[in-house]
């Protein structure tokens, strides 16, 4: 088996990564791909559309092995929930959807 991750005992995955540099948060970038829009209601003011959300981050709590350089290198349904992952709540939605893991969800490693 060729693991991406290397698992170390101390990792807390519920605890966020800490802040790389001088920063005093992790950044974490994120591209929202629209796919579709759909109803637009201006008496409302509403809009329903479809969207892909990447996420990136430096998890630098692990290490990582076998990562193809300038590649997407995909992780097991194990390996994803063994990382702390962003959780994403969108308010200003009619439910307030949060972000979910479910067989949709792609993660992967990108080697610097």
């Amino acid at each position: 088996e060729c693991r991406l991750i290397e698992e170390d005992k101390s990792y807390q995955k519920f605890l966020t990564p800490p802040p790389v540099g001088k920063k005093d948060k992790l950044v974490i970038e994120m591209i929202a791909d629209i796919a579709s829009i759909g109803d637009i209601n201006e008496i409302e003011s509403t809009i329903d559309f479809q969207f892909t959300l990447n996420m990136n981050w430096l998890e630098s709590r692990l290490k990582f092995a076998n990562l193809i350089a300038n590649a997407s290198n995909p992780l097991t349904p194990e390996e994803i929930d063994y990382l702390w992952i962003p959780k994403l709540t969108f308010y200003n939605t009619e439910d307030r959807l949060k972000t979910v893991l479910d067989q949709w969800t792609i993660i992967s490693i990108q080697r610097e």
